[in-house]
């Protein structure tokens, strides 16, 4: 069995949770525009719309990526190279850290 850090398989996650949340939020917010769009729309309004839902996007993805690595280190599932890690716990001191 391979050892797999958390390292990655936070980054995996955060690349799939983003393009999962991108995806619904831009289908919500679609939706939501098409439903009440009486006048035009411009592109302007649509384009900082749009830049919003990105922002959630990767907010939202990365407070389940995270939680989700927690949780696995928690129980035990996935182990861990020092880089997401301080004192058996995650943390992010991915920031401080220099990369080798």
């Amino acid at each position: 069995m391979q050892n797999v850090s958390a390292n990655s398989v936070f980054l995996k996650g955060f690349r799939y949770m983003f393009w999962i949340w991108l995806v619904l939020l831009t289908l919500v917010f679609l939706l939501s525009v098409s439903l009440r769009a009486e006048v035009s729309i411009e592109i302007t309004n649509l384009a900082f719309a749009y830049i919003g839902i990105v922002v959630t996007s990767l907010f939202l993805s990365f407070i389940t990526a995270y939680f989700i690595v927690k949780k696995a280190i928690d129980s035990g599932e996935i182990s861990d190279s020092n880089i997401f890690t301080k004192g058996g716990k995650l943390s992010l001191n991915i920031f401080s850290q220099k990369l080798k």
